[in-house]
């Protein structure tokens, strides 16, 4: 692997291991019973957001030449599950304005979104093969925290 093409790689696993640590981050700060509807909204979407963009990377083929995905890292291939539809929902509702999602009151389950990402997120940054991509101290910390983090939110719910 030439130099370039390693340093990309590295600067990708960075996006990745970004957007799994928003995704508890934000998981962790939903909460429905909050007075501040717009900061719930807030974090609401922007979890939505990185649960696509994890299932993009996670179980899509590349669509574009820069798209990042499961396979820059590891032959490991991971089967479709129920996030489909979820998708569909989240592509309707957050990434388009659409008729079909104004009568519809938001009703997101996190807990049942977090039981399904979480694990796969976690396998993801244990995986061997990331390892040859060597982080920087601050990165290696990070990811070591998030493994700590998803190791813990899944054995404790």
């Amino acid at each position: 692997m030439t130099d370039n093409l390693q340093t990309m790689k590295k600067n990708a696993l960075r996006k990745v291991i970004y957007s799994i640590n928003m995704l508890i981050y934000t998981s962790g700060n939903i909460d429905h019973e909050s007075p501040d509807q717009n900061l719930q909204n807030c974090y609401i979407e922007s979890f939505l957001t990185h649960v696509r963009n994890l299932y993009f990377f996670f179980y899509e083929e590349k669509k574009q030449k820069d798209d990042i995905i499961l396979k820059d890292f590891t032959d490991k291939l991971l089967s479709r599950n129920s996030s489909d539809s979820l998708i569909k929902r989240i592509n309707k509702t957050l990434s388009h304005l659409t008729y079909s999602e104004i009568d519809k009151r938001r009703v997101w389950e996190i807990g049942e979104i977090t039981n399904e990402f979480f694990p796969i997120c976690l396998d993801f940054l244990e995986e061997p093969a990331i390892e040859k991509f060597e982080l920087d101290e601050n990165s290696k910390n990070i990811k070591l925290e998030i493994i700590k983090i998803l190791k813990n939110k899944i054995h404790n719910g």
